[in-house]
This record gives C-alpha cells, structure tokens and sequence, in this order.
C-alpha cells in the first residue's frame, strides 16, 4: 500500500515508460539507494483504476476467507464483481475483469532494497509479479486437465508475507464509501503511516509534494494553485469523513512545498 503500483488517471496509464520511484535511505549507517519501478506490457498496458479495483476484491477475497493462503487460489468473476460493487453484472463485465487480471500477470516489478520479505527478514533485489499466473475455466490447468474454476497463483513473496501477517489490515466498507481515486489511495499510504505514527505518539505526517506526487503517482504540477485544486477534493472528503483532521500547505510554489497531515478519529480508532 506504500509503494505505487497503479495510475490514478488515463493519462498516467498511457505512458510507454512505466513506473519509478527512487529514494535515499539510510540503513545500517549507510545511505543507499532504492529502487521501485514498475513495467507495463506492450500488449496489456500499465494497470489503472479499473485494476486496482479488481485487485482490491482479491485482496478482500483473501481476507474474508482468512489465514495461510495457498496457491492456487480459487475464485469467481461474480463474486470479485459484486466485491467491487458492480450492479447489473453483464458479459463486458466479466471481459474488462478477465483482461485486467491478464494484465495485473503481465506487470512487472522491479525491486531493489524496496520490496521487504518478512520471513526472509530482508529487502529483495528481484524483478517479479504480484500475480504470477492466471488460468480461467475451461483452460489447462498445469497437470493437462480442464479447470472447472478460476485459478489464480500469488507471487511467493506476496504469498509469503500474506501468511507472516505483513499486512496493515484495511477497512474495505470505509475504502468502497470514498468516491476519489485520490481520497482512496491516500486512504492506503497514510493509514499504514498514521497506524505507526499514532504508535508512537506522533501528531501528524509531513510529506515533500513532488515526493507525495511520487508515491500516489500524480504528475507533479507547476503551480501550487493546480496542485491544490487537485488534492482539494481527496482532502475535503477525507475530513468530512473523519479521516483526516487538518491539512496544511506550507510553501509558496510546488518546488520544496510540503504537505502535512493530521490524523481524525478514523484512524485513530483504527490504531488501538
């Protein structure tokens, strides 16, 4: 939920190039750089909110089915789609979800010190896929036979840290209420940071624009007044429903502008 993975408009979406994200941490008294880039396929292109909303009704799939998960994990289209909140479920229906977890199989991930694997108690330096295969009804399953269901295979790291509970749990009825992609996704990055934040019995979040813009992704604007009028609608209905409880601006252009964020009672119920 930390890193970016999926384009939050069609603009973003259309671009060849992919997905990266650079950073400088500071790890065992050295700085080093860490890479997460991400790669569309040329015949699927890079996954967009369509496919975060499947991806969403796997993960609540999972989560209502509990713990350890194993491969292959079984599923039907009816259900992802009545997850997602889809009414008058039709044929287009069941293609745009089949095409997106096609391309969700297809994107690759590029880690270098970015990706953390719980068991393994280290950063990997692998290039992967949060999906390592899909296989629909009626298609070969790996032993020759004919599925009968849907059959989906996690990645084994996702699998993996899945099952060691490296997960922040997310609260799929408030997430489905947001209406901006925006609202969403700063749902996702500052609820995991707000839940170790109020932990320690910090105040608040304090993020670099360009570097928020980063990690949402959103194209990093030239005039503050743009970048406000974008972030304005996520941070109005993120107050009103008390998730946030005061954001400031602080800086006159969007070069070295900061953000920072309060946290409501929303995610302060969330962290006990």
């Amino acid at each position: 939920m930390v890193l970016p993975f999926f384009s939050l408009s069609k603009a973003d979406a259309s671009q060849k190039e992919g997905l990266k994200y650079v950073k400088k941490v500071n790890r065992e008294g050295k700085t080093e750089e860490v890479i997460w880039k991400v790669s569309a396929s040329e015949d699927y292109g890079y996954p967009g909110t369509y496919d975060k909303k499947v991806f969403k009704a796997v993960e609540e799939l999972l989560n209502n089915r509990g713990y350890p998960v194993e491969n292959p994990v079984t599923f039907s289209i009816y259900n992802l789609l009545k997850l997602m909140g889809v009414e008058n479920i039709g044929g287009t229906d069941y293609r745009r979800v089949k095409e997106s977890m096609e391309r969700l199989v297809a994107t690759t991930i590029r880690s270098k010190g970015t990706f953390y694997h719980k068991g393994k108690k280290k950063y990997l330096n692998e290039v992967f896929h949060l999906f390592s295969r899909v296989i629909f009804t009626g298609e070969k399953l790996p032993n020759g036979e004919e599925a009968e269901e849907n059959h989906l295979y996690l990645n084994s790291w996702l699998l993996d840290n899945l099952n060691q509970y490296y997960t922040r749990p997310l609260d799929y009825q408030f997430y489905r209420l947001l209406d901006g992609d925006i609202a969403k996704r700063l749902y996702e990055l500052l609820g995991v940071k707000f839940y170790g934040l109020l932990n320690d019995g910090k105040p608040y979040l304090r993020y670099k624009y360009e570097n928020l813009c980063k990690l949402l992704p959103l194209r990093k604007q030239d005039y503050l007044s743009k970048a406000k009028q974008i972030f304005t609608p996520a941070h109005e209905e993120l107050k009103s429903k008390n998730f946030l409880q005061k954001v400031n601006w602080e800086g006159s252009s969007t070069q070295g502008s900061y953000i920072t964020y309060c946290p409501g009672t929303k995610p302060r119920s969330e962290s006990h």
